[in-house]
Formats: structure tokens, sequence, C-alpha cells
């Protein structure tokens, strides 16, 4: 899903979200980045959405006070600067601005449980593998020299 922000479009991508065991480190190595470009968006949308309701406010004050110098009463200038065609689009600007902060807002939320899964993902993959090869795991070496050795030992042992 795309959406505009101003000038600039943002997408909201699906696949972003989706945890498997080959993209699990991928995504958790760009998630800061991803999170922090999310999270700039929402807080502009939010500029945006303050705008949009400033003009809104400043638009219905205007007739309001247009109306109010016509003669009007308090309530005819306001059922008039409601129904007024200009303060009618600005609103409509104000929905449609609340709206896009609330998918960006909710988009967040879902990278954050896109980022507990993979977490815990991650630690199932490691109970898997500590069930499965116990040795394995715990018995490598601590350092790459160590592990050269080792090596060199069991290839010793299989050519005599």
């Amino acid at each position: 899903m795309k959406i505009k922000l101003g000038e600039e479009e943002i997408d909201l991508d699906e696949s972003n979200l989706e945890i498997s065991e080959v993209k699990m480190n991928d995504f958790l190595k760009n998630f800061a980045a991803k999170y922090n470009y999310y999270n700039h968006a929402w807080a502009k949308s939010q500029y945006l959405n303050h705008l949009a309701e400033d003009r809104y406010e400043a638009m219905y004050y205007e007739k309001f006070q247009f109306y109010k110098e016509n003669g009007a009463s308090d309530k005819l200038a306001e059922a008039k600067s409601k129904a007024n065609e200009d303060v009618q689009a600005t609103r409509k600007v104000v929905r449609n601005s609340k709206y896009i902060m609330q998918l960006l807002f909710t988009y967040l939320r879902a990278l954050d449980k896109a980022q507990e899964n993979a977490l815990n993902l991650g630690y199932n993959i490691r109970k898997e593998m500590d069930k499965l090869f116990p040795q394995s795991i715990k018995g490598l070496p601590s350092n790459t020299h160590d592990a050269d050795q080792e090596v060199s030992k069991i290839f010793a042992e299989l050519t005599e």
C-alpha cells in the first residue's frame, strides 16, 4: 500500500513484516533503519495534520465572522460556516491526514510485532539447535585458531 505524505510517497510494504528463518538476519539488520524511516514519516504526518487542522479552524472562523458581520445569529453563522464548501473541503483534508497518520501508526505497531516475532523465532531456533546438536554447538572452540587446530586433529585422525 502506498500513501501520499505531502510531496513524498511512502510505501507501507507488507513484505517488510514477513519473518522466516531465511529473512530473519536481514530483517534484524535493517530493522532500526526501517523503523526510523517510518517513525519520521509518522512525525511528519502529525505535523501535516496539525497544519491542516489550523487551516480548517482559520477558515471556519473567517466564515463565521463573515456571516456574523452580515447579521446572522451565532447559531446561523455556525451552521452556514460548517456548510460552506471551502470549509467542508478543508475538513476533508483534515480527515484524510488523520487517516494517513493512523495508517503509519498501525504500520509502526506491526513492525514492533514483527521484531518480536523475529526475536522469538531466533530464540526457538537456538533452542532447537541445542536439542538436536547439543555437543556440536556447545563443544565448538571459542576462536578460529582453536577451530583450525581441532579440524587439523580430526583430519590427522582420519588420514592415519
